[in-house]
């Protein structure tokens, strides 16, 4: 039997909507092995996984004094791409099936 893991991921600059879909997206994959759940932010627990505006400057300046203190993957959800950027990246709208490949390969 395979071991469950369950991932805490924290969303920084993503609307209400986006942050639903994302719950909804977590909520279908539960019972996998690998599953993930939105988390708060929280200093003293770091979220393992951060799904970031990418172009919410706040959001991105946000992520890098979390990662100071704690460095941890960043999934960055954008409407044209990120150009040369090297972090792992989806495009507006979201769609699960990428969401999920990208959190896998982070996560694994």
């Amino acid at each position: 039997m395979a071991i469950k893991k369950r991932y805490k991921v924290a969303s920084l600059g993503l609307s209400a909507r986006e942050q639903r879909v994302l719950k909804s997206i977590f909520g279908i994959v539960s019972n996998r092995p690998r599953s993930y759940e939105l988390s708060v932010i929280d200093m003293s627990k770091p979220a393992d996984i951060y799904i970031v505006n990418a172009e919410d400057k706040i959001a991105r300046a946000q992520l890098r004094q979390l990662c100071e203190a704690a460095p941890r993957p960043a999934l960055l959800v954008t409407e044209v791409g990120v150009g040369e950027q090297t972090q792992p990246y989806v495009r507006r709208p979201m769609v699960a099936s990428k969401v999920l490949a990208a959190l896998d390969s982070m996560s694994g």
